[in-house]
């Protein structure tokens, strides 16, 4: 063998050597890495992105679509009276001089005003409803039936608040 064959040789070894030594780099950093994100608790976004994703999954297509459809539109339904209901009754309580009857909203409006006490609960129901219906995979038949009967009452509820605030 040549002394130019040998400088070769050696260069290429020394080139293993260091593809070795970085893959191994690369893969210790991955490995930490996937460890750490394994062990660490769950950052509440993350938790949130894992629960929307879920609701996603719930949406596309777990059920068969009249169902998929009727929940989707039952649920939206119930989260658009929620947020109607916060909205006639910041006009019923601000320009009507109507008297609130739910203690809960009472206290906080004592404590932060009407306008943030009022959207504070209505963000925390919304909250509770993705909650609620992105824990599962599908909603089953009584599920929907309670959603149902949850959406008629919320509806005679905001309703009521309406006829009030006309002055009916």
């Amino acid at each position: 063998m040549s002394a130019s064959e040998a400088s070769i040789e050696q260069r290429i070894v020394q080139a293993g050597v260091e593809c070795h030594t970085l893959v191994q780099a690369i893969h210790d950093q991955l490995k930490t890495d996937y460890i750490r994100e394994q062990c660490s608790p769950l950052h509440p976004l993350a938790i949130v992105k894992t629960r929307m994703g879920r609701f996603f999954a719930f949406l596309s297509g777990s059920q068969d679509r009249p169902k998929l459809f009727a929940n989707t539109v039952l649920i939206a339904s119930f989260g658009g009276l929620h947020v109607m209901d916060g909205i006639v009754t910041y006009l019923g309580l601000t320009f009507a001089e109507l008297a609130e009857v739910n203690p809960v909203l009472n206290y906080f409006a004592g404590l932060l005003g009407l306008g943030i006490s009022i959207t504070v609960l209505k963000l925390a129901i919304l909250a509770a409803i993705i909650v609620i219906f992105t824990g599962r995979r599908t909603i089953g038949h009584r599920g929907t039936a309670v959603l149902a009967l949850a959406v008629m009452f919320y509806s005679g509820v905001v309703i009521n608040n309406v006829l009030l605030l006309a002055g009916l």
